[in-house]
Parts: structure tokens; sequence; C-alpha cells
């Protein structure tokens, strides 16, 4: 990418003369630069915005979102930022018993009835035939009509999907959620 280029030139002092000698504007190359180095911080930043406004305008709706298939299920601070992440992909890392597939469940749930995604367009990937039967069962049960897929682990499949998850140099928007 011709960033990257000009970030090169910048540190080699070869940019000020490169901007010189092709009648450019100096500083508004390193503003350019400033501003696409920092994109990343940029969009995190309003991501974080983003979810703190929702966990207060939202609370209501998060405390009751899976209330008719469980009223005692109460989500944390954690899932609840999971829910209201506003990426293309997001990957739930945690431990047994800690409330993945609940987590999944709303977030879907979340993104159909609020974010009005289609859900054509939504696409569980489990590496567990128990999570998937279980995603399948409780989604189906809530009336969420999304497509699940069960990759067994280890396999060719899971393996091509983690080595590009999330430290991949491609243009997905990933939010990887440990909690």
């Amino acid at each position: 990418p011709i960033i990257h280029k000009l970030k090169i030139m910048e540190k080699e002092s070869m940019l000020e003369l490169w901007c010189q000698k092709n009648k450019v504007d100096y500083y508004e190359i390193k503003s350019l630069i400033n501003f696409y180095t920092n994109t990343n911080k940029i969009i995190d930043d309003k991501n974080t915005l983003y979810i703190n406004k929702h966990l207060e305008e939202d609370k209501e709706y998060l405390d009751t979102i899976l209330i008719n298939e469980d009223p005692n299920i109460k989500l944390d601070k954690e899932q609840r930022k999971v829910i209201l992440s506003d990426e293309d992909y997001t990957l739930v890392v945690a431990g047994a018993g800690s409330g993945k597939t609940t987590t999944i469940e709303a977030k879907v749930k979340y993104l159909i009835e609020k974010q009005h995604i289609d859900p054509n367009r939504i696409l569980i990937i489990s590496f567990t035939r128990k999570a998937t039967n279980e995603l399948q069962t409780r989604c189906k049960k809530l009336g969420l009509p999304v497509k699940n897929i069960h990759i067994p682990f280890p396999s060719k499949s899971s393996y091509w999907l983690i080595r590009r998850i999330p430290s991949s140099n491609n243009n997905w928007r990933f939010n990887v959620q440990n909690y």
C-alpha cells in the first residue's frame, strides 16, 4: 500500500524531498499518513463509545433479551459488550461453562431484532458438535432462523480458519471477545 511506502520514505528522511520534487504539500502527506496510521485506534475509540452508550440505552432490552427462554439468565457486562460489538465478525473465546452459547444466542437475537440484520447473513461456526447442536436448539426455540456450521477440530478446515482469525492481514473487521 502507498501509505506503507510513504512511511518508509519518511523514516528514511526522503519524504520531504520527494514532496518538494513532486510539488506536493509535505504537511498534507504527513497528515494523511497519521490518519491512516491511526485508523484502527479511531475505530476502536468509536466502538468503545458506541458500546458504552448502548450499555446504558439498551440496558432494559439486554436485561430481558432471553427472558422467554429462561427468566433466570442474567448477562454480565462482558457478555453485553460482545452482544453490542459492531464488527463484521465476532469470535467468542471463553472457558467451559462461562456462557459462550448464551452470549452467541443473545447476539444473534440482538442482530436480528435491533440491528435488523437478515438472518441469512448470519453464520455461526462452532468447533464442537455439542455446541453446534445446543446453538441450533436454542436459536430454533427463539425462532431465530440462522445457519450454524460445525467444523471438526482438528481438521484442515479448522486449521485454515484459525490461521486467518484474527491475526490475518486481510481487511476483515474482526472482534475477538475473551471473557
